[in-house]
């Protein structure tokens, strides 16, 4: 059994859990993952303050996005599921290997996934041709959140040191199986390939996923340049000794040479991006 795919076993539950690549029959559990886990979240009530109206609109705003990664051949999917039940789906992981050299991406483009892309683009073009759009957005919130991306885009990941790395699109937890370290094998399995590929990490993280990333070794590289200012940041993790000349949003630097075994994690940290 290779490390990646080592079971978690996790005495206070007597359960047992197991990661497995993702397919593309996971795409509804994992949308209904995500719909049930940010019911209640500061970036939900940003991005999507009318979800409760239009429910069928937030599910499948998640369903074409993780279905349109599943077929990218620079994405990798990994779904977590008690031991016995790999159709199970409890949690899941999507991760984007960002380079410039197509060889370094994690799978080969197929005429499977190439086709299914297709289709996919198909649909969307079907439905913005009929004037549908998802109803759960705010216009004025998309709009600064382009902004934002721009800045981040600009400031940190376009910079030398991070051209080449994993970006960690989504971590989500079923709100009924939390607290079990779901995420944390998650964490720990996309730590373990950057690793292996000598490359860092980049995310984007919520206040809830914060010290979660920190007691795994991630590090703060700025906060979200919003206009009002939100919980949460960039963050990064690099294998050991290649921190050096990383550019640092000015907090970081004050925390250098704070040990990262030291920050504490509460047990609600372990469940979202």
């Amino acid at each position: 059994m290779s490390a990646s795919n080592k079971p978690a076993t996790l005495p206070a539950s007597g359960l047992t859990f197991h990661l497995r690549p993702a397919t593309l029959s996971d795409a509804a559990q994992m949308a209904e993952i995500a719909t049930r886990a940010y019911t209640t979240s500061e970036a939900a009530d940003f991005f999507n303050p009318h979800r409760a109206a239009y429910p069928s609109d937030y599910h499948y705003s998640f369903l074409t996005r993780y279905r349109s990664r599943l077929v990218d051949p620079a994405a990798m999917t990994w779904v977590v599921h008690p031991a016995g039940a790999p159709g199970c789906v409890v949690a899941h992981g999507q991760f984007l290997r960002v380079t410039s050299n197509p060889e370094s991406r994690p799978r080969r483009d197929t005429w499977r996934m190439w086709a299914v892309r297709g289709w996919y683009a198909f649909l969307a073009w079907g439905w913005a041709a009929v004037g549908w759009k998802n109803r759960t957005i705010d216009p004025v919130s998309m709009v600064e959140f382009i902004r934002v991306d721009g800045i981040t885009q600009k400031t940190y990941w376009s910079r030398p040191e991070w051209q080449e790395r994993w970006h960690a699109l989504s971590i989500v937890v079923d709100p009924n199986w939390q607290k079990r370290g779901l995420g944390g094998m998650l964490v720990e399995w996309i730590v373990k390939r950057a690793g292996k590929d000598g490359v860092g990490i980049g995310l984007e993280a919520s206040a809830e996923g914060e010290p979660l990333y920190r007691k795994t070794g991630f590090r703060m590289l700025g906060r979200f340049a919003m206009e009002k200012p939100v919980p949460g940041g960039i963050m990064g993790w690099r294998p050991e000794g290649m921190w050096k000349g990383v550019k640092f949003g000015g907090e970081e630097e004050e925390d250098e040479g704070k040990d990262e075994e030291g920050i504490e994690a509460s047990e609600d940290s372990e469940d979202y991006k």
